[in-house]
């Protein structure tokens, strides 16, 4: 059992070696953790913790070499540290809401960020810019945004060739606009929309070839996608919850959700 934190732990990741775990503490309703942690995985002792940030922390994620990893915070910036030393390496500015979501593309090169997601503090104006950024991952320099107006961008995740990005999105109590979508990586084409969810696209991911998207509703299903015709191949029903997120087995004939009905379930990916 990994304890420190002093809130909700809304994000866990295992390092690519699997030696390692970080952690980051989400809670509007406490002001005094605003930390990623880092964890030993085999004895579960707190290795670094990493403090800077002046707002909740949404998401850790660490980059495909394990060398670094990058958060997301309510501060309306994402941040990337060494990951073996806890020392801030970046800043990445430019946001004006919260900061739901960090990732590293599989060459570890860029970072796409999002904005948007009630979750870790109650309803505001300020709390989502619409936007998608994508960053250079070593001179935190913005390269383009994407932009999704009257939605909150709660998630993103490259495609396993770095060529696409999905998002999962929605809208406080809207049922419009409750889409995934996919971009080109380099020129911010929108490519497809997956339209089908009832209510907040909390969560989208790809399977280990790029030719699935798993998405995960708080319409209480997951649904599972061809990203390129957006065509909705199968719905995993089953959940009186909210899915909170889904992913892909590493050899893709799996999918794990997660919901508030207190409950994980892992299903066939191809029935």
């Amino acid at each position: 059992m990994l304890r420190g934190h002093q809130g909700t732990v809304w994000s866990a990741m295992f390092s690519p070696d699997d030696s390692r775990i970080v952690t980051a503490c989400s809670n509007w309703e406490n002001t005094t953790d605003k930390t990623a942690r880092i964890w030993e995985a085999s004895t579960g002792g707190v290795i670094i913790v990493l403090r800077g940030h002046t707002a909740s922390v949404n998401s850790g994620e660490y980059s495909p070499d394990g060398m670094r990893i990058v958060t997301a915070s309510n501060d309306q910036t994402a941040r990337v540290w060494d990951a073996i030393t806890g020392k801030e390496l970046l800043v990445l500015r430019g946001h004006t809401g919260d900061v739901s979501h960090a990732a590293f593309s599989p060459s570890g090169d860029h970072i796409v960020t999002t904005s948007g997601g009630w979750y870790s503090r109650p309803p505001n104006a300020n709390w989502s810019d619409h936007t998608i950024r994508v960053w250079d991952a070593t001179t935190g320099r913005e390269l383009f945004r994407l932009s999704s107006p009257d939605t909150d961008i709660h998630s993103a995740a490259f495609s396993p060739d770095g060529t696409r990005i999905v998002t999962a999105a929605g809208r406080w109590q809207k049922e419009s606009n409750c889409s995934a979508q996919v971009w080109d990586a380099v020129t911010g084409k929108q490519l497809t929309i997956l339209r089908g969810h009832r209510d907040n696209v909390f969560s989208a991911a790809w399977n280990p070839d790029g030719s699935r998207i798993v998405t995960g509703s708080w319409d209480s299903t997951a649904r599972i996608w061809d990203p390129v015709s957006g065509k909705e191949l199968l719905r995993l029903r089953g959940h009186v919850g909210w899915v909170l997120s889904a992913a892909f087995s590493p050899d893709g004939s799996r999918v794990v959700t997660t919901s508030n009905d207190q409950t994980a379930r892992v299903w066939d990916a191809g029935t």
